[in-house]
């Protein structure tokens, strides 16, 4: 068992959304067990016959029993996945422009086989890529944006996503113009109608960025109107992951069952007040990872398992800072709450532990 077989799991949930029928159905877990193992499912184009040939190819190598002919990642999986809409996206662009008037300016062939030439108005419309995805992209600020003007572009939608300002199909629609787009100028209407960001390094300018934006201080907790007050997070056979710039709920609950949970607390935006942290684990894991500034409390139960919080965590003591709650139960799984401090991975982690346990040896024999 290893990553690809979250893929797996992945290819299941595809194909009911794809169908409305589960891939493996029975009526006892022996039975489904049994359906996984050893059989293959109806392909997804002949339950569902509107179903593109593309897609059902994918979703059929994400379901192979032989991990080596399956996805070998989620990257892989990804690229498939785009590759399907990119085509989709141009049938119907071919469609649309057969029904559509000759653009003027162009060549239009007349039934005897003449042609003629239409005047181009004085306004350009708004692009084809555009109007296909309802976001109004408009011509001008020829700059070409770099990788890192894109990136930040992303962040902030990711923000406003984040927020709930942007609902799951919008925030699809307008990262996957952020990809598309050729001017510095299209990536700004792509967010001057969403609320500003006060702690981000800004929306890209008509030029170039010369400056790296300004960090988040910690102190400044978000508003409480932008705080869920609560949300869920599973892993069953899978994973489920949070990490980055997101907004914690007040009462968090995540449950691993022969899976894992995955929460990184380093870049959160944490609101005011308490934050409850309630983890429940069986045949599976959940890894929660703290900044040093964060303040955490935590108090669990394990049995025939683990719930461990490192001995770095910082212990509440100011009232007016967030402070992360932790409880639950470990049953023959583990729950392991761990600092580092941002950008640090667990290696950077292991190392500077060592480097202090050293010291403080040192210092003890004088």
């Amino acid at each position: 068992m290893d990553h690809r077989t979250d893929l797996f799991s992945l290819g299941a949930v595809l194909y009911e959304m794809a169908t409305g029928q589960q891939a493996f159905a029975g009526s006892s877990v022996a039975v489904i067990f049994d359906a996984i193992l050893n059989r293959m499912p109806a392909p997804a184009g002949r339950v569902n016959p509107e179903l593109p040939d593309a897609l059902d190819g994918v979703i059929g190598k994400a379901l192979e029993k032989d991990p080596g002919l399956r996805s070998q990642s989620a990257a892989e999986l990804r690229a498939d996945l785009r590759r399907v809409r990119r085509d989709i996206d141009a049938d119907r662009a071919l469609l649309s422009s057969a029904a559509r008037p000759v653009p003027a300016g162009h060549l239009r062939v007349g039934p005897a086989g003449g042609a003629d030439l239409e005047p181009a108005p004085t306004e350009r419309a708004p692009t084809r890529m555009a109007a296909e995805h309802g976001v109004e992209v408009r011509a001008g600020g020829g700059v070409k944006p770099s990788q890192e003007t894109r990136q930040r572009t992303i962040d902030a939608l990711c923000q406003h996503f984040a927020t709930e300002t942007l609902d799951n199909d919008e925030f699809e629609r307008r990262v996957d113009l952020t990809h598309r787009v050729d001017t510095v100028q299209e990536l700004r209407d792509l967010v001057t109608d969403l609320p500003a960001l006060a702690d981000t390094g800004g929306v890209p300018s008509a030029e170039e960025p010369t400056s790296a934006p300004t960090p988040r201080v910690r102190g400044h907790a978000v508003r409480p109107d932008l705080v869920r007050e609560n949300q869920v997070l599973v892993g069953v056979l899978s994973g489920a992951v949070r990490k980055g710039n997101w907004i914690p709920p007040r009462h968090l609950w995540s449950v691993a069952v022969m899976g894992g949970v995955d929460l990184d607390f380093r870049e959160a935006r944490m609101g005011s007040g308490v934050c409850e942290l309630s983890a429940f684990a069986f045949m599976g894991g959940v890894k929660i990872i703290v900044p040093p500034d964060l303040q955490v409390e935590s108090d669990g139960i394990g049995i025939m398992g683990g719930f461990e919080c490192s001995d770095e965590v910082r212990a509440g003591h100011d009232p007016e800072a967030p402070i992360l709650r932790i409880n639950g139960v470990a049953m023959m799984g583990g729950v392991e709450v761990k600092v580092r401090k941002p950008g640090e991975t667990a290696l950077d982690a292991w190392r500077r532990r060592r480097s202090v346990r050293r010291e403080r040896r040192r210092q003890r024999r004088g």
